[in-house]
Order: structure tokens, then sequence, then C-alpha cells
């Protein structure tokens, strides 16, 4: 199993879903993993993960992926809008109580 030696992270700004982070872990056997995800992603939905041997190369193409995920996800979304009576849940300090979601 691969074990992780050493983690950076970045931070980008970009057009389609705001600030872009992506965390490049290095691991023991020299490979790398690029994990990016969107900063605003409440739900957590949309992330990229690429491995490899070239960081460089890795965190574009995890960027890449992402893109291509969060763009299909918002497709998805507005193709099949959630009702007008969909809400969710917010736990906060322990209290639960109902929020009207956007629509």
């Amino acid at each position: 199993m691969k074990k992780v030696v050493n983690r950076e992270w970045f931070s980008t700004r970009d057009k389609i879903g705001g600030t872009l982070k992506t965390e490049l872990c290095s691991h023991d056997d020299h490979t790398y993993t690029a994990i990016s995800f969107y900063w605003q992603d409440e739900a957590g939905d949309c992330y990229g993960v690429a491995t490899g041997t070239d960081p460089q190369n890795i965190v574009k193409k995890s960027r890449k992926k992402l893109r291509k995920e969060w763009k299909e996800e918002l497709q998805y979304r507005t193709e099949n809008p959630a009702p007008a009576w969909y809400g969710k849940l917010i736990m906060a300090n322990g209290d639960i109580s109902y929020h009207k979601a956007k629509v």
C-alpha cells in the first residue's frame, strides 16, 4: 500500500466554479496523486482525481477532470431542476432547521 510522504495545497480562481483547490500528495513509490475540487461546492459532489509520475501534468489532469464533471453536473441540474417544495436540513450548533432551497 502506498504511503503519503508529502502533501501540498494549491489554490486558483476559475471562471466556472470559483476558487479551485488542489491537493497534491507524493507517495513513497515516487508517484503522485492530485485531488481537485471547488471550494464553494457545499455538497462535495464534484472532484477530479489523477495519478502518475509527473506532478505538473497530474495537477492539470485533475483540474481538467473536475471541470468536465462540474459542467456535466450543472447541465444535469438545469435539465432536472429541484421541485419548489424541496428543502434541506442544516445542522448548526446541534439544532436542526428547515431551509427552502433556491430554485
